[in-house]
């Protein structure tokens, strides 16, 4: 009878045992395991002795030697390997033993010789325990590998590790360690080994997959690590769990098990495992017991996370052991992701988020409650991030990926952000210090001072039209107009300027009533209603100045972290969506903004919804917001650019935007970098274009999810069979005007009259689907001018980045680039990185926040060439990126693709190349071979149709910027006051600017036709004109961009068919080059022989000629040198030698002076 029981709960598809290690222990009178049953565990210490090791192997063995003692509890072995491996003892007992161990001598590297020695071991301890019998404890065996470099000599680690698993007794319990010491060691190889001779793994709590340190001294540190993990791993259980047929899924890239042995700690109260069970069987074998299974319903949320984080640490073992790595991490990412989307599902099941009119106490408070929920969701989710997006070669990075740190770009945006604060990064010093200064008297009262000097000045500068006809309708005590003439009577003496002095406040010496009325935040709501939109969070429906006010009172509230304080205080901006790359976390420049939304919202709640990982959806619909665009607001400029320079919001925030972590941080570009991508998109790209996937996808999972189906036989979706649970009953039902009412798969014609037939709909849409979406959307009619909102944003944007820069450095840097423009006829324009412009977005906020103020603005944009040289620079950079990410970042790998692709595109044949003279003949000087070389081309029609397409885009993007910057530019040189005019018009109100809203409206966004053509055309260029034009400017960009070509002899001034035969010239010195490469490989290798086989057959004429006519011999390449020599000296000609010994150095002639004479025989004779 069966008297003990484990669990099995669904996973989608799979089932989950859940097997609990107390109840599987064989032993009927104790509830645990005592110390004498557990194996007795011997540790196989195999480690480098090659000559990098240095002293450091002797210091290794010293360290493992504490291990004997302390971790051990049989027979150990040390094994050392250099060129060959010797075990220097197979029975060591005590540290003292290991201790005394006498070192050989050191020499190369044979990692295999090393492991095989320690597996010779095992073996044959295994073989005797089972020759005496099961009276014998079985063992469980550690091996130890420490290396600090590649294996150099003998067997390829590739070829012998897999063959070690036959040598392994099937019932040995044998855990492998790998030890990296140096970048120089191999993290593959290591894994390798794991992946072919571990037979129970430790669970990665108590000991790493990986130990890796770059120096000694770090190596010192993690093997003390180390010895700790095993001390409290072997305290652990080991069990042997059997199903009845291959069924447990350890890792993604290996088959189903019937059998595994599984390693549990101490303190671990279940070991969940992956089984593909079509049914739950009866029951399965726990350590040689008959154990009964009962299916259960739902899966405790902890047992999936544990379950999942196991199966990741097992595969990313076998991914970095892989040698074709792209089939594993498919099929990994495929079925994890699938594993997630259940813990998504529980997670979003017991999370309830609703921040609406909620303070910002409430906000913290509703976020702690599901933190717990989250963390360990979005931790797997980055995880598998990681394994989808996993390209490392180097240990280190290896080893991070195993253990679970992140990646390149983040480890040194990590360092570079530590620079600022002296090498250190310490968040609860930093947290700290940033409530300390939010809860500072100073703080305080200067943001009381902005909050009520924005206010003042804002019902100073309103029009006395504005105020009877969009104010004072909304007050409704007389008392507080009176005090509104007050206040603007009184601060008719204060100036514009960007000032918090509470002094300029008291100083106006108002009434009580007047000062309540703006501290108590009344008039400010009174203006906002009136003449700035009723501007407010739409999630957490607060206006600006209740999110400001927020800021008051962070002494009140007790902060477990920074993010709780972004929780906290928050202020409003427009919802953007990034998209990021690894690079970004250094050159914020290069970030893309794919989407801004005009509807206003709260930093503070989304900075909640996110670390909640509860979504929330704008009246836009569309995909959920996760990044907000923080702005200095014009309704309120002092406190939102108080509140903007604070840490918390200027650094802290701004370093989650950009790069999702919180002390990435590296300097004010990256709140530059964000108003530039923002304006950048708002300016050059039309509406409809920001739909995109994201937003579909969104949408139709908004509309149908719940509530629609999917085919049972293709698994097409969304399918809509709302309410009917009888399809039959209208399927094929004519609806009166001449169509059919269909309930079958619209993609296969699938059909079941039975509701219970057709799954629920599972959230992924079919590509068919969203094609058919996509045209909808394309067939709307084109936008050709500019929407109020988005003219809105980008003022803003633009008013944000003038009241942010000015003063700073950082404007100085942008005027210039203005002022270069203004004089391009002086000095010739550079845009490049080199010039110090790390992303093309900032020369767009250069022409359109700072140009457009000059005089000499629209004589700019009369002429080309500043758009000519902005539309060079981009392709250049483009065409970069491009080669760049296909050829997984290598320079030089995207240099060779560049000028493989112009090679075909021109279409240049190898024998219309220069040929390289023949092998014993110098070739002429490079600048000859080019005067003669071709330059003819025939452009491949099929590859310029790849080609013009991406010119095109940037053309038209840029186009469209210049349209709406000229626009601007002829407004503000029209208007009175300029750029700091409409600065104060915006600060007042909405219909203070709306003159300028109304003719940008009317700005006429134009197409490269336009602005590209002939200017002596009336309508531009015809299109086979402009596809020329697309396709040299495509060619100049990857030539200069990502071929970096200098194009000798090219004049960028000249006639543009000048550059196709330059680059068709240049694409056929390429290939003489690759033959002059060739022909000088052959000479190192056969130039000596060749030299001396000519001269040794020439006479004294010849040989002088082959002499040339250098000063001295010296002067000549290694190949013809020795080759001379060794003619005059092999043929004992005498004119030859002293030909070639005139010339020598002294000290080649006495050295070899005589070498050509021919050596006397024994007795005189020669």
């Amino acid at each position: 009878m069966l008297n003990k029981c484990c669990a099995a709960y669904p996973a989608g598809e799979h089932w989950v045992l859940a097997v609990d290690p107390e109840a599987c222990i064989n032993n009927e009178d104790e509830a645990s395991i005592t110390e004498e049953e557990k194996p007795p565990v011997a540790i196989h210490f195999v480690v480098d002795n090659s000559g990098s090791m240095g002293s450091m192997t002797r210091e290794v063995m010293y360290i493992f030697a504490d291990m004997v003692d302390s971790v051990a509890t049989a027979p150990c072995s040390m094994t050392v390997f250099a060129g060959n491996a010797q075990t220097l003892n197979a029975n060591i007992t005590s540290a003292k033993q290991m201790r005394e161990l006498q070192l050989p001598a050191q020499g190369m590297t044979n990692i295999p010789a090393g492991v095989e020695n320690a597996i010779n071991i095992i073996t044959l301890k295994e073989r005797q325990r089972m020759a005496d019998g099961a009276t014998i404890p079985r063992t469980h065996h550690v091996l130890i590998l420490l290396s600090d470099g590649h294996h150099n000599t003998g067997a390829a680690p590739d070829k012998v590790f897999p063959t070690f698993k036959t040598k392994i007794p099937d019932d040995a319990m044998l855990s492998t360690i790998v030890v990296g010491l140096s970048e120089q060691s191999s993290t593959s190889m290591g894994m390798l080994l794991k992946k072919s001779i571990e037979t129970v793994s430790f669970q990665t709590e108590s000991v790493q997959t990986i130990y890796f340190a770059k120096t000694n001294s770090a190596l010192r540190t993690i093997l003390g690590n180390l010895e700790a993990g095993l001390n409290s791993a072997v305290q652990g259980t080991f069990h042997e769990i059997t199903t009845p047929f291959p069924a447990i899924i350890q890792d993604f890239a290996s088959k189903p098990k019937e059998t595994i042995r599984v390693h549990a700690n101490s303190d671990t109260t279940c070991i969940p495992l992956l089984c593909c069970f079509a049914d739950v069987p009866k029951s399965i074998r726990v350590n040689g017991q008959e154990i009964s299974v009962a299916a259960k319903e739902e899966i405790p949320f902890d047992l999936l996370t544990t379950m999942i984080q196991g199966l990741i640490d097992k595969t990313k073992v076998k991914i970095v052991a892989a040698k074709d790595r792209k089939e594993v991490i498919s099929k990994s990412v495929k079925y994890l992701d699938i594993l997630y989307n259940l813990v998504k599902a529980h997670q979003d099941s017991d999370v309830d988020l609703n921040m609406t009119s909620l303070s910002a106490k409430e906000r913290v408070k509703q976020y702690r409650q599901i933190r717990a929920l989250t963390h360990k969701a979005g931790e797997l989710k980055n995880q598998i991030v990681d394994i989808a997006n996993f390209s490392i070669n180097d240990s280190e990075g290896q080893a991070a990926f195993l253990n679970g740190r992140s990646m390149k770009f983040a480890n040194k945006a990590l360092r570079r952000a530590a620079g600022r604060a002296d090498g250190v990064v310490d968040p609860k010093a930093e947290q700290k210090a940033i409530h300390k200064y939010l809860t500072s008297e100073g703080f305080r009262e200067k943001l009381k001072a902005a909050m009520a000097l924005d206010t003042i000045f804002n019902a100073k500068n309103l029009s006395e039209k504005d105020l009877r006809q969009n104010i004072f309708p909304r007050v409704v005590a007389q008392r507080h107009k009176d005090q509104i003439w007050e206040i603007r009577k009184k601060a008719s003496v204060l100036e514009n300027e960007m000032d918090t002095d509470l002094d300029s406040l008291n100083a106006l010496s108002l009434s009580p009533g007047a000062l309540d009325l703006i501290h108590s935040g009344q008039l400010a709501d009174y203006l906002n209603d009136g003449v700035h939109g009723r501007a407010q969070s739409f999630v957490s429906m607060a206006t600006p100045w209740q999110h400001a006010e927020e800021w008051l009172h962070f002494g009140e509230q007790p902060f477990e972290s920074c993010w709780e304080m972004l929780m906290y205080g928050g202020m409003l901006g427009f919802p953007i969506r990034l998209k990021r790359f690894a690079a970004c976390q250094m050159n914020p420049f290069l970030l893309e903004v794919e989407n801004i939304r005009s509807t206003l919202v709260d930093s503070a709640s989304i900075c909640c919804s996110n670390k909640a990982e509860v979504p929330v959806y704008g009246p836009e619909a569309g995909a959920p917001i996760e990044d907000v665009l923080l702005l200095i607001q014009p309704s309120l400029p002092r406190t939102s650019k108080l509140l903007n320079n604070t840490a918390l919001l200027g650094e802290k925030f701004t370093s989650v935007t950009i790069s999702r972590d919180m002390h990435m941080y590296t300097g004010f570009s990256m709140r530059v970098a964000l108003h530039s991508t923002s304006l950048f998109h708002l300016a050059a790209t039309q509406d409809e274009a920001t739909i995109t996937e994201h937003d579909v996808v969104a949408n139709l999972r908004r509309a149908f999810m719940g509530r629609a189906f999917m085919c049972g036989n293709c698994n097409f979706g969304p399918v809509d069979h709302y309410a009917c649970g009888d399809l039959m009953s209208h399927h094929g039902e004519n609806t009166g005007s001449g169509a059919k009412i269909s309930n079958d798969c619209p993609k296969c014609g699938w059909f079941s009259e039975c509701i219970t037939d057709w799954s629920p709909w599972d959230g992924n849409v079919d590509e068919d689907y969203l094609r058919s979406e996509f045209d909808s959307i394309s067939k709307k009619p084109k936008q050709h001018f500019l929407s109020e909102a988005r003219i809105d944003m980008m003022l803003k944007v633009m008013y944000s980045f003038r009241k942010l820069c000015k003063g700073r450095d950082t404007w100085d840097q942008y005027q210039q680039m203005a002022d270069a423009m203004e004089n391009v006829d002086d000095v010739p324009l550079d845009f490049s990185t080199k010039a110090g412009v790390d992303g093309m977005s900032q020369v767009a906020l250069a022409l359109m926040a700072v140009l457009t103020e000059s005089k000499n603005a629209t004589k700019v944009f009369e002429s080309k060439d500043v758009l000519m040289a902005i539309l060079k620079e981009e392709c250049a950079r483009d065409a970069r990126s491009r080669f760049r990410m296909e050829t997984g970042g290598e320079k030089e790998m995207a240099r060779q693709k560049a000028m493989e692709f112009l090679t075909k595109l021109l279409q240049i044949a190898k024998e219309t190349a220069p040929e390289t003279q023949p092998f014993m003949e110098s070739e002429p000087p490079i600048e000859n071979v080019r005067l003669d070389c071709r330059d003819d081309y025939q452009v491949d029609t099929d590859m310029g149709r790849q080609l013009i397409p991406w010119v095109r885009d940037i053309c038209r993007k840029w186009c469209r910027l210049w349209s709406v910057a000229e626009k601007l530019a002829s407004v503000l040189s029209k208007r009175v006051g300029g750029w700091e005019q409409l600065e104060r018009d915006m600060e007042t109100g909405m219909s203070s600017y709306a003159d300028v809203v109304q003719e940008l409206k009317r700005a006429e966004l134009k197409t490269p036709r336009d602005l590209l053509g002939n200017d002596e055309a009336s309508e531009g260029c015809d299109l086979s004109e402009l596809q020329t034009f697309f396709m040299q400017l495509g060619v100049e960009g990857i030539v200069f961009g990502a071929a970096e070509s200098s194009l000798p002899g090219y004049n960028n001034k000249a006639e543009e068919d000048d550059l196709m035969s330059a680059v068709a010239r240049e694409m056929r010195m390429r290939i003489y080059f690759q033959g002059v490469a060739a022909k000088m490989s052959q000479w190192k290798s056969e130039g000596q022989t060749a030299t001396f086989s000519q001269a040794r057959v020439a006479d004294i004429v010849q040989f002088a000629d082959l002499l040339g006519a250098k000063p001295h011999v010296h002067g000549l390449d290694k190949q013809t040198f020795w080759g001379l020599w060794l003619a005059a000296v092999s043929t004992h000609d005498e004119q030859k030698a002293l030909a070639f010994l005139e010339t020598c150095n002294e000290s080649f002639r006495f050295k070899y002076g005589n070498a050509w004479k021919p050596q006397k025989k024994r007795g005189g004779k020669s």
